[in-house]
């Protein structure tokens, strides 16, 4: 009886804590609902004569989602209770259309909300984020609205696979006729998650507002073909395709006017998901595409500048092409994004990653190479945008144990040094940053294996180390580099 009971109680105590979770998401999903409505509400005019129309927000993995779309419900009846002249329609239409469109960028302890307010005349009329604490609830709604994207790589263009007895509902579809066009808004960048069945034709229709330069992008695992028309003609003046897999993307320039693109596979039997991106930014020109697979990596060699774009959910490769082995940085530098850089080795084992170590939200790496090639694969953090992509030699100061405390200026950008140890043995290595925090990563050499440590001790061989010190506030920092013996002090004086 005893037992029932207790078994009882947990089953019980396992319903109250998913209750609990769904509460807390549903409150924290209205308290973003609350907060951008409010800004919103400051933001637009309550005119007569004026439209607000306000498109899905779109997640920067998946495109389309069930949160975005909820968010949209969500502010639509929001804001319909609020405005008394102001028209609240589910298209934008005309010339007198504010409209409201956001990104979902998702973060290991939360969901970054950004949306964004643009002017009838397409003009940025404001913004504003506002971060969800993640929880198992809210990242089920992150997942795509109508089917699941899948990782790189796990095949889709067997008739008899995954998708093959499956119906997969598309929520844009049916556009395959002339006039069903799915309408892309005329500014920015816009991100649509799709999928494509046996025989399909997915259409897109777009304007360009004066001449200029717009990149079309479509992201996936089967082999796509991209046609491009004029409105209102029937033969494509420009076709891209996709070989081996790799992701379709067309950059052209185009005269002022309406244009329709068709997306197709080539295999008729072939079906599953894609992200189809339309950028009218003109600010997405790169000269170094394709380059969104490992395979395709392009080159680039010790104190040159690349100037890059990357597009929502897009990534590029580069090769760290050098001839003298020895210390370099490869950084990323620019105000439109936030980047991330990850190394690999030759055989696509990741040696380091990094976010936000260099000046605003720029990545920025040191490391050491020797006789092994060494690849990049830079990411954006939801946002699209252009970048700088920088590839360097540096000299690292050389330090060695000591018992005292040494105190260096961060000026922004991580501090590398080439730690050398004369003796096999267990040393202590820390940092501190006054109330910031100081991460301390300390690698082999040359192999630039980390060498992972218990308590900041780190048991060393005879050698040379690149040691790396990073914080996202501290402007001095103070190390010690000890031997275990001498530990003790440093540690007293550290915290003080």
């Amino acid at each position: 009886m005893k037992r029932c009971c207790g078994l009882f109680a947990i089953l019980l105590l396992l319903v109250i804590s998913a209750a609990c979770i769904s509460a807390d998401a549903l409150e924290d999903i209205d308290r973003a609902v609350s907060e951008l409505g409010d800004f919103l509400l400051r933001t637009i005019p309550d005119t007569s004569g004026q439209n607000l129309t306000i498109l899905p927000f779109l997640s920067d993995e998946h495109g389309r989602v069930t949160l975005g779309d909820r968010l949209k419900s969500e502010l639509e009846l929001f804001l319909a209770a609020e405005y008394k002249r102001l028209r609240i329609i589910s298209q934008p239409q005309g010339g007198n259309t504010y409209t409201i469109s956001g990104e979902l960028q998702s973060y290991p302890s939360r969901v970054r909300v950004i949306c964004r307010v643009t002017k009838p005349d397409g003009s940025l009329g404001g913004g504003k984020r506002v971060d969800i604490p993640s929880s198992p609830e809210l990242l089920s709604l992150l997942e795509p609205t109508s089917f699941t994207q899948p990782d790189i790589g796990e095949g889709m263009q067997s008739p008899d696979g995954d998708f093959a007895d499956q119906e997969v509902e598309d929520p844009f579809e049916p556009d395959d006729a002339q006039g069903f066009e799915v309408q892309v808004p005329s500014f920015g960048t816009q991100s649509f998650g799709r999928f494509i069945s046996r025989g399909d034709i997915d259409r897109f229709r777009f304007y360009k507002s004066g001449r200029g330069t717009v990149v079309l992008e479509a992201q996936t695992d089967f082999d796509l073909q991209l046609l491009l028309f004029r409105e209102g003609e029937n033969i494509p003046f420009q076709v891209s395709g996709s070989e081996m897999s790799a992701n379709v993307r067309l950059e052209t320039m185009l005269e002022e006017g309406y244009y329709i693109v068709e997306l197709l596979a080539y295999d008729f039997s072939v079906q599953g998901p894609y992200v189809f991106t339309v950028d009218l930014t003109g600010r997405s020109n790169d000269g170094f595409e394709p380059d969104n697979r490992f395979e395709d990596a392009k080159a680039i060699y010790p104190d040159s500048l690349q100037d890059r774009a990357l597009l929502s959910g897009d990534q590029d490769w580069v090769e760290l092409s050098f001839t003298v082995p020895g210390f370099y940085a490869v950084y990323t530098t620019g105000q439109e994004m936030d980047t991330r850089i990850t190394l690999y080795t030759d055989q696509k084992r990741e040696i380091l990653k990094d976010d936000n170590s260099g000046t605003m939200d720029n990545a920025f790496i040191p490391l050491f190479l020797g006789t092994r090639r060494t690849y990049a694969q830079i990411t954006g953090a939801g946002s699209a945008g252009a970048y700088s992509l920088a590839f360097e030699k540096i000299d690292p100061a050389q330090i060695y144990p000591a018992s005292g405390i040494e105190e260096v200026e961060l000026r922004g950008n991580p501090l590398s040094f080439q730690l050398r140890i004369i003796q096999s043995g267990r040393y202590l290595v820390r940092a501190a940053g006054g109330r910031a925090s100081v991460s301390a990563e300390l690698f082999n050499l040359p192999s630039m294996r980390p060498i992972l440590g218990a308590d900041s001790l780190y048991s060393l061989s005879a050698g040379d180390y690149l040691l790396i010190l990073k914080s996202d506030r501290a402007q001095r920092i103070r190390y010690c580099i000890a031997p275990e013996a001498a530990g003790e002090e440093c540690l007293r004086v550290l915290q003080e």
